[in-house]
């Protein structure tokens, strides 16, 4: 029915160029030929799409898209593999072995033995480094999943070694207290007063706009190199694909990456606490756990593949997971009244905040160059658009003119 589809690369941007070639490209000429509307033009693409994907395209198998569960035997490969590099005397083979034992954790079947030895050998890591505490709750995660008898002495003889350890660090602590000081890391401040509505950013900052630049920032005083202006809370945070078992997954802290916890329902996230492994299944991770791995394969980008769903899932969240409420705010929503820059965030709901990320991108792209095509759309473009947080709406900025469009 689909021909024979050849995919020119394992990604979405490769399975996109195919795409393009064997049937997009057609779909934009037949409706470059009946003259529609710009409101026509986007409905005649998101039904055409939406029925290829509805008639059984096989996207699964050309992209090898697969559920991402726990398996014990890859556990056990990574364990052994954290065993074989771990030398006290080898910090950097000893760092090495930490993670590999974090990604036995994150891919050991919860209550499993494989789970509970990957604890007991990150204890033995947390020992060689003197972090006993960590230790100790890495004794606590193992017995808590079931660690064999056969090596419980083993595992009782480092809890005793760990807790007398500590007992003699903290004597020596006590003695030097009265001669050391501990560094405190100086707390970055605003380069000057803060805006009165916006208590985040320095009152020199204002939004400026003209032809050349667009929608772009200015400031009403000269600044200097490492001046502080902004303190901005991300709308959704991401871990690097190569820190995700080094750093927690909700507050990307490193400092316990010596006592991370596993998500239950992928081998991709791990947390620093309880706290943290629930407000990320809360506010995102319960709408992406099952296709993080997948995403993060298949994108030409592993963080923005990731973004845009996490950013879809927030916004969800926000709407009290309700998209018929999400959708009705948007379509009530005045974006000639949302600007950040005016909007008093000292009273600003979580709403108003989605508000100024939802318009955003919308004006960039509104601002953004214009490419001059004889033929037709990119498929990168349709790319971006079907992988971003609202590709409907950014398809909506293609004219329906067939010699240009806008990215």
């Amino acid at each position: 029915m689909f021909g024979v589809l050849q995919p020119k690369g394992i990604g979405v941007s490769g399975l996109f160029e195919a795409l393009w070639e064997q049937t997009i490209r057609n779909w934009t000429k037949r409706a470059g030929k009946r003259q529609l509307t710009h409101e026509q033009y986007v409905a005649f693409m998101v039904q055409e799409i939406s029925g290829l994907f509805e008639n059984g395209f096989p996207y699964r198998h050309l992209l090898n898209l697969r559920p991402d569960g726990k398996n014990n035997a890859k556990a056990k490969v990574l364990r052994n593999l954290g065993n074989s590099l771990y030398h006290p005397t080898r910090a950097v083979a000893m760092s090495e072995a930490l993670l590999y034992y974090n990604e036995s954790i994150a891919h050991a079947a919860k209550g499993s033995e494989a789970r509970a030895l990957a604890y007991g050998n990150r204890a033995a890591v947390c020992y060689h480094y003197r972090r006993y505490a960590d230790c100790l709750e890495n004794v606590r995660l193992a017995r808590a999943s079931n660690y064999s008898d056969r090596l419980a002495a083993k595992l009782k003889q480092r809890e005793e070694q760990a807790k007398i350890a500590m007992e003699q660090n903290l004597c020596e602590h006590l003695q030097r207290s009265g001669r050391t000081t501990d560094f405190v890391a100086e707390e970055l401040k605003l380069c000057c007063q803060a805006h009165a509505n916006v208590p985040q950013m320095a009152e020199c900052l204002q939004l400026g706009r003209n032809a050349q630049f667009g929608q772009h920032i200015v400031t009403s005083r000269p600044l200097k190199v490492g001046d502080v202006v902004l303190f901005e809370k991300p709308f959704v945070t991401m871990v690097s694909h190569e820190f995700r078992h080094l750093r927690c997954g909700y507050c990307c802290s490193e400092a316990n990456c010596f006592t991370l916890i596993p998500c239950e329902g992928c081998t991709m996230e791990m947390y620093c606490s309880e706290e943290c492994l629930s407000k990320a299944y809360q506010e995102y991770h319960r709408y992406e756990c099952g296709i993080v791995r997948d995403l993060k394969r298949i994108a030409d980008d592993p963080i923005n593949g990731v973004e845009g769903i996490r950013a879809v899932a927030v916004a969800i969240v926000t709407f009290g997971n309700d998209l018929d409420t999400h959708q009705k705010h948007l379509n009530g929503l005045d974006e000639s009244k949302v600007n950040a820059f005016t909007m008093d965030w000292n009273t600003a709901t979580a709403k108003d905040i989605y508000n100024t990320v939802h318009v955003r991108p919308m004006q960039n792209l509104a601002t953004a160059k214009i490419w001059r095509c004889k033929s037709s759309i990119p498929p990168s473009y349709i790319d971006s658009c079907w992988s971003g947080p609202s590709w409907e709406r950014c398809a909506q900025q293609i004219p329906t003119g067939a010699n240009c469009y806008s990215i």
